[in-house]
């Protein structure tokens, strides 16, 4: 992980806090140094601790890591396309990357033109028969890095909704095997990106009606949640939990349980998210009634 005791350290003194503040009751002061100084890892309960005590959350702090990745900067722009369906925008991401590929030997772009074409692909409602930027090839990459880091995370998680059933389920056994294998890597900030990516999924999966990989996501997501303690991450599960009962089970279940979700960021003063979330389960609703009156007509 990119330095988080020099980020603590920043963090505690703008805080004004001292480091037997920050480390009363749950490690020696000698500790809290060594870790501020990248003498020794920090272990994921002491992390957790620590972040509670200066008010922080991990998603705070994720922020800070790797901001001047590019390829950070990619999985934004991936994300901003995906969620708009951006096909203008996407054609110019895959001309740029198309005549970048040749010519180098970075994996992250071969990799990022694979998403691309396929997301294309995706939005016409197209095949790709190029073996050139078969899925496979992302397929392949995963199955040879072990441990994983947070661009694999990244990788995979973004690549998730072209994977078969068996594939994804293997590859996600396979983070579950790097992080508990790895204690200085497994840890919320890493963990709460993989779960809202992995919600950034279910969302795809269920607007395309592939309830399956839905209902199997959520499953994950639901324990994740649990051992997160992130109420951010609690709440959007359960709300697209509740859309997926929407679509496949029980409307009024469903409705309710998204509603009750919305209540809670309305309470918790997130008024924007609460009107998205609102936005968005009107949507789910609109459309389930124009299917349900097209069908008994």
């Amino acid at each position: 992980m990119e330095n988080i005791g020099q980020l603590l350290k920043i963090f505690r003194i703008q805080k004004g806090l001292t480091q037997k503040d920050v480390s009363n009751n749950i490690m020696s002061t000698q500790q809290i140094s060594n870790i501020e100084n990248n003498r020794t890892n920090i272990s994921i309960h002491n992390l957790v601790e620590i972040l509670k005590k200066m008010n922080i959350s991990p998603g705070e702090v994720y922020k800070y890591l790797d901001k001047d990745n590019p390829q950070i900067e990619f999985l934004k722009d991936l994300s901003h396309i995906v969620h708009n369906e951006d096909i203008s925008k996407l054609d110019l991401f895959i001309n740029k990357y198309s005549a970048i590929e040749p010519s180098t030997n970075n994996v992250a772009i071969k990799h990022n033109l694979i998403l691309l074409i396929h997301y294309k692909a995706r939005f016409l409602n197209s095949f790709i028969t190029d073996e050139l930027y078969s899925i496979d090839i992302i397929t392949e990459y995963l199955m040879r890095v072990d441990p994983w880091s947070l661009y694999e995370i990244n990788l995979f998680l973004n690549a998730s909704p072209f994977f078969e059933s068996v594939t994804r389920n293997f590859l996600r056994n396979h983070f579950i095997s790097s992080m508990n294998t790895n204690s200085t890597y497994f840890n919320p900030i890493r963990t709460e990106v993989y779960a809202n990516q992995l919600i950034t999924s279910v969302q795809i999966l269920i607007e395309e009606g592939n309830y399956t990989k839905a209902k199997d996501m959520l499953l994950s997501l639901e324990e994740l949640a649990y051992n997160l303690n992130n109420y951010y991450v609690t709440f959007r599960v359960r709300f697209f939990k509740g859309i997926y009962l929407i679509q496949t089970a029980s409307m009024e279940e469903g409705k309710q349980l998204a509603e009750t979700v919305i209540q809670y960021f309305y309470d918790l003063g997130k008024e924007s998210i609460g009107k998205r979330y609102a936005s968005y389960l009107d949507k789910i609703i609109n459309n389930y009634k124009e299917v349900e009156s097209y069908v008994t007509e």
